[in-house]
């Protein structure tokens, strides 16, 4: 009986989900749904006010008792027998003798302590004994009290994510009806969304898998559920964002928004992995990716009618669970050695995790940033890019000293939207490849028990290291890793006056995995093809940072000078200059690029190539002799890979941590440091450059005939990652 009137119920349920507005099928219905209950759940006085609240039209009070019964009779079942018993006296007392908006009131407290206690039951906890009374008044402390003493004596059950949220929902000062009220109608729908979920999660994962399936049919089906799921995703996104996460705080909304993000990315690989199984083939599916959540929809998308259509789509299946993991990057763009090291970290963990990443600066910590609120909008990471381009490096001293000063003095701040970033992503593991702040993002990690790398850009790593001591943050922490490039006495030493011996992981530098190994020769001769050039010829590179410093049209206007007789001393044949001009959607790059083409070149055998930036450097290195660069961790450690000679643009003012690696390479004998006469521009000065950096290139086209033999082990970065992510996750 109870089965059969349980499912009567969900097809009310059903019906008033598609049905905005009653409308007289509907109320009839309800009304044969009441005589079904006559006698069998509701007494005859019940009945009559019931179906006098129905002839009103008021559908949703008589729902709502309705269902509140359904709960009654399952906690009979469930031998709570004295709970039933009480609320069916409070219900039937109120149906008899109180006003309609007293009854209303009540039946909205029971409904809420119901809610409640199915929002705990869903985060894994027991059902709080909640028991809220309309004459006492006070319901926030009343809901309190009972939550507190189930957080005492289960609290440590919740994942990370989930107690931040108890504990922020505990926190509020309002202790209105009206308040809790909006709560728990938040609740109720999050439930219903979260459910749906795991309804079409779980027919994904039960669908059998076979050979005789008709293949047209199949994509039919599966391109309706795609596009049906897509909308859906992206209406809950934005229901979310704009009505259900209102009256919650902006912690919670976070924590919220996180949870489903997760169970999105979790329903994305599971279909992958189960059309990939149907199908026969590989598939890397970007259907429900978080870059899609809380964008626009279809407005003439009706959620109420889709998803009951929704939970109903069974098209297919898979046996197999396994879902990816989710990895949170922190990075910035200052001098694009970090984002570098980002899609290296990318490049390797793609297809075994799900990877996303924040940039610090920009997006997280925005808010903290005191250039930005100095300088009219002119961001920290912005400031250092201008000031690197213009090689300012004075000033760039006084940035990279004083900003991680300020950032130090906000500490708490900086933790709480840390955070904010963290649970928005819900991660299963942080890696942070930016320095300075790392003692915060151990602090978060070990908030939300999570594991943490740290991984370093420079050789250098005191910068990483910095402001990292017992007093900042728990060093003993067991779930976190700091990588060191290269086993060396003196880059080891460095790391261990703060970092724990056990904490410390040589994993090679963060290279791509194509500076690992040499290109192919179809690859090679494209590229030579490209710019004509010839076996015998050889190549240098102009390359000064990411950013592509001014210092390039100097190289390019002293190499210019070179004659045939000083060409023949050093190649063969012709010689190549290729220089990269950066980014050339900035109008700085275009011009200096135009400016190196339109130069003389004084040899008919030199031939100067200008582009822009090229996303093929490993191969441009494979193909090259020697490289002029400013020593950045990324392109110095990208060239030791590669076996390619250096010669290090060496200005009077560099960083701390480019000076250590320009001088680690030349202790490797694989660089030469050559600093410009400020007249380099006049002809007394370019020829004195010239002469000057001429040995350079022939001694570095000599060392690039022989192998490099590293006092150093070159330890496989993309195989050290993924051996300490699966430690940590696995």
């Amino acid at each position: 009986m109870v089965f059969r009137l349980k499912s009567a119920s969900d097809h009310l349920l059903s019906h008033w989900t598609r049905s905005p507005k009653p409308n007289e099928d509907y109320l009839q219905q309800t009304l044969d749904f009441l005589d079904e209950l006559k006698g069998v759940w509701i007494a005859d006085e019940e009945y009559c006010k019931l179906k006098t609240l129905l002839d009103q039209k008021k559908t949703d009070l008589v729902y709502r008792y309705l269902e509140l019964q359904l709960h009654l009779r399952s906690s009979e079942e469930k031998n709570r027998l004295h709970v039933s018993i009480e609320l069916e006296k409070t219900l039937e007392n109120y149906l008899k003798n109180a006003d309609e908006s007293r009854l209303n009131q009540e039946i909205a407290l029971r409904s809420m302590e119901q809610i409640l206690g199915d929002w705990f039951v869903s985060l894994g906890l027991m059902r709080p004994p909640i028991a809220m009374h309309l004459d006492e008044g006070n319901f926030g402390t009343q809901v309190q009290h009972s939550l507190v003493i189930v957080m005492k004596e289960e609290g440590f059950k919740l994942l990370p994510q989930d107690r931040i949220f108890v504990e922020d929902i505990l926190t509020t000062k309002d202790d209105s009806l009206e308040y809790w009220n909006r709560i728990c109608t938040c609740f109720e729908q999050l439930l219903l969304w979260e459910e749906i979920l795991n309804d079409i999660l779980k027919s994904i994962h039960d669908h059998p898998r076979s050979d005789s399936f008709d293949f047209e049919n199949l994509q039919i089906q599966l391109d309706f559920f795609e596009k049906e799921l897509l909308v859906f995703y992206k209406q809950l996104g934005k229901i979310l964002s704009e009505n259900i996460l209102k009256p919650f705080s902006e912690l919670s909304t976070t924590a919220i928004m996180g949870k489903f993000r997760k169970k999105f990315t979790e329903l994305n690989h599971a279909y992958a992995e189960l059309k990939s199984a149907l199908f026969q083939m590989p598939l890397d599916i970007h259907l429900c990716c978080s870059c899609h959540f809380s964008e626009e929809f279809d407005p003439h998308w009706d959620p109420k009618t889709r998803v009951v259509d929704l939970r109903e789509i069974k098209p297919f299946y898979t046996h197999s669970k396994s879902t990816k993991d989710t990895l949170l990057v922190f990075t910035c763009a200052g001098g694009r050695g970090h984002l570098s090291v980002t899609k290296a970290i990318s490049e390797y963990a793609r297809g075994k995790y799900h990877v996303q990443v924040a940039n610090t600066l920009e997006e997280t910590l925005a808010s903290t940033d005191v250039f930005k609120r100095m300088l009219l909008n002119f961001s920290q990471e912005r400031l250092y890019n201008h000031l690197l381009r213009n090689e300012e490096f004075e000033w760039l001293k006084v940035v990279t000293s004083v900003g991680p000063f300020f950032l130090m003095m906000q500490q708490e701040s900086i933790e709480r939207q840390i955070r904010q970033e963290v649970l928005r992503h819900s991660p299963d593991l942080l890696i942070t490849c930016f320095p300075t702040l790392n003692a915060m993002f151990l602090n978060v990690a070990k908030e939300l028990d999570l594991p943490l790398l740290m991984v370093t850009t420079d050789l250098d790593t005191d910068l990483f290291t910095r402001g990292m001591h017992e007093r900042s943050c728990d060093l003993s922490y067991s779930k976190w890793r700091m990588t060191l490039a290269y086993d060396t006495p003196q880059m080891r030493s460095i790391m261990e006056k703060r970092i724990p011996q056990e904490n410390i992981h040589v994993s090679g530098f963060p290279v791509r995995s194509a500076f690992n190994k040499d290109a192919s020769d179809m690859e090679k001769g494209t590229l030579r093809q490209k710019f004509e050039i010839q076996p015998e010829d050889k190549v240098l590179i102009v390359m000064i940072g990411g950013m592509a410093g001014r210092a390039t049209e100097k190289y390019a206007t002293i190499l210019s000078e070179i004659t045939d007789s000083e060409v023949a001393k050093i190649s063969k044949a012709n010689l190549h200059i290729i220089c990269l001009c950066g980014d050339q959607k900035m109008h700085e790059s275009r011009d200096m690029r135009m400016r190196i083409d339109a130069l003389k070149c004084k040899s008919k055998k030199i031939h100067m190539h200008a582009i822009g930036s090229y996303d093929r450097v490993s191969t441009l290195m494979s193909i090259a002799d020697a490289l002029i660069t400013k020593p950045g961790g990324c392109t110095t450690n990208e060239a030791l890979a590669k076996g390619l000679p250096m010669i290090f643009h060496a200005p009077f003012a560099l960083m701390d941590w480019e000076v250590f690696n320009m001088e680690f390479s030349i202790q490797a004998e694989m660089g030469a440091r050559f600093k410009l006469q400020s007249n380099s521009l006049f002809q007394d000065g370019m020829t004195k450059n010239k002469q000057r950096l001429l040995p350079l290139i022939e001694e570095a086209f000599a060392r690039r005939k022989q192998k490099p033999h590293y006092p150093f082990e070159m330890k496989d970065f993309g195989k050290e990652l993924i051996g300490l992510i699966e430690t940590f996750i696995d």
